[in-house]
């Protein structure tokens, strides 16, 4: 299904990784993602679940803060209890 939606987009890149015998290889999401985010070139990276469960449309709404600068990191799965030791730098 990715090569397919692959095809002619110049701007999607497949990464796999395999083992010495050059056999598939599975290390797991953590492992996946992050490799990804390491090949992947561009201003932007967007990532996201295949569940979508957060809907990829709200991409749209981020955007144009990016493209302002007003954004240089976004997530939907931290507790803001994991954020309040954290000086506040929006001032």
């Amino acid at each position: 299904m990715a090569y397919e939606f692959a095809r002619g987009k110049k701007w999607v890149r497949i990464v796999h990784y395999h083992d010495e015998n050059d056999q598939p290889v599975n290390r797991g999401k953590g492992f996946a993602v992050r490799q990804g985010m390491l090949a992947s070139v561009g201003r932007d990276v967007l990532f996201s679940d295949a569940d979508l469960s957060t809907p990829i449309e709200e991409m749209e709404k981020l955007l144009p803060l990016i493209a302002r600068g007003e954004c240089d990191l976004s997530t939907s799965r931290v507790s803001f209890r994991a954020w309040q030791h954290l000086p506040d730098f929006s001032t």
